[in-house]
């Protein structure tokens, strides 16, 4: 599939893009704000909720288009000031994000429910957050500490478990979004950095980037085999993670379970 990449001009898509089920999104380009000094949010991601909640638009590809200007960045300011206030505390870690993500999630996204540390994906392992649109699945987001090596955490065993089994997927350290659609990466972007003194610096456009990322994640749709060696290609995947469940629960089993006593009868035939 080919690669989303971002330009001055925002995300620029090849052609066949549409297979991720966005056509012709873009968003108006704005200004972040880079002010370090505004008051954080205080408490938890209720208060973001909150905030995030009364400044949010309609959702979906149409509720994305109509946003625009201060209204289509303020969800982003909230989550980047509670973002900011929770990373004050000495004992922040990965987890402590969790829910200030899912709640943007789920504001950005229309008819998106965002659940953290869900049941685990019996064939890859456990990804922070599941996105789902009604009672189908849409996606997932591996989430790491804040400024955590990305670039290493790609290589991982892990990642390239959840990449090998998970058509829809973003990787997130909470400031920098990395897309990925079966397996390929499709498109990154970031929202700031963390500086030497700790603090977090909005780059520019940094939030126009990430709204783009985003609206792709939340719209993808499952492509169609048009051809037979795609076909072949998917059947090949679903073959391996059957292999994957299979050995990983004859492992997890003892010797009274159902598996082993299904192989012990075939070996016995």
């Amino acid at each position: 599939m080919p690669l989303l990449r971002h330009t001055k001009q925002g995300f620029s898509r090849s052609q066949g893009f549409g297979d991720s089920g966005v056509q012709g999104f873009r968003e108006q380009q704005v200004t972040t704000d880079n002010d370090e000094d505004a008051a954080p949010t205080v408490g938890g991601p209720s208060l973001a909720r909150q905030a995030i909640s009364q400044n949010a638009g309609p959702g979906g590809e149409e509720g994305h288009a109509a946003r625009s200007g201060e209204t289509a960045i303020m969800p982003f300011n909230a989550y980047l000031r509670e973002l900011r206030n929770k990373l004050q505390a000495p004992e922040a870690q990965e987890a402590t994000h969790y829910g200030t993500l899912a709640v943007l999630l789920e504001t950005w996204g229309e008819g998106v429910t965002a659940i953290v540390q869900p049941q685990r994906v019996i064939n890859c392992g456990a990804p922070d957050i599941a996105v789902k649109r009604g009672p189908a699945p849409l996606g997932y987001v591996e989430c790491k500490n804040v400024g955590a090596n990305l670039d290493d955490i790609e290589k991982s065993d892990q990642l390239q478990r959840y990449r090998d089994s998970l058509p829809n997927l973003i990787l997130t350290d909470y400031l920098e979004f990395r897309w990925y659609v079966e397996g390929e990466r499709r498109g990154e972007a970031r929202l700031g950095r963390v500086d030497r003194d700790g603090k977090v610096r909005t780059t520019t456009d940094g939030i126009a980037q990430v709204q783009e990322l985003l609206a792709c994640f939340l719209g993808y749709q499952p492509p169609i085999a048009a051809s037979a060696s795609e076909l072949a290609r998917y059947m090949a995947g679903a073959a391996r993670m059957i292999h994957d469940m299979t050995l990983q629960t004859l492992q997890e089993e003892d010797e009274s379970g159902s598996l082993p006593g299904m192989l012990q009868a075939f070996r016995d035939t």
